[in-house]
């Protein structure tokens, strides 16, 4: 049974990690806070800035500009935004996590950014 997994920023990292998760069979939203990202993405299905126009997206990953769809139903977030970024992503997480709330189990949730926010 696939699990729904979110990917919280797609650089190099979190498109690598979206589309290694979407092979092996589970239903990834990869999210971008850039939505002429997501548009790009979408219409060439490559992450040609981060990663080359030789690296081909999987055709069922999907990716979003809307953080509510991406978390939605997801079973594991998986933070790969910036680590300057790590703290503004978590607080719009937050609010949509709390409503989300008594819907069932709450997601595990993964830090893969490279590095840790001082402070």
């Amino acid at each position: 049974m696939p699990t729904k997994i979110a990917v919280l920023g797609a650089g190099s990292w979190g498109t690598v990690l979206a589309n290694l998760l979407t092979e092996n069979g589970h239903e990834v939203d990869l999210w971008s806070h850039n939505p002429d990202q997501v548009a790009l993405m979408k219409r060439t299905h490559q992450n040609e800035h981060y990663l080359g126009a030789e690296f081909t997206l999987q055709p069922a990953l999907h990716v979003t500009a809307d953080l509510g769809q991406a978390l939605d139903q997801a079973a594991v977030i998986l933070f790969v935004v910036p680590t300057n970024a790590i703290r503004s992503v978590a607080e719009q997480v937050k609010p949509i996590l709390q409503a989300h709330k008594g819907r069932g189990e709450q997601p595990i949730i993964v830090h893969a950014a490279k590095g840790l926010e001082r402070g």
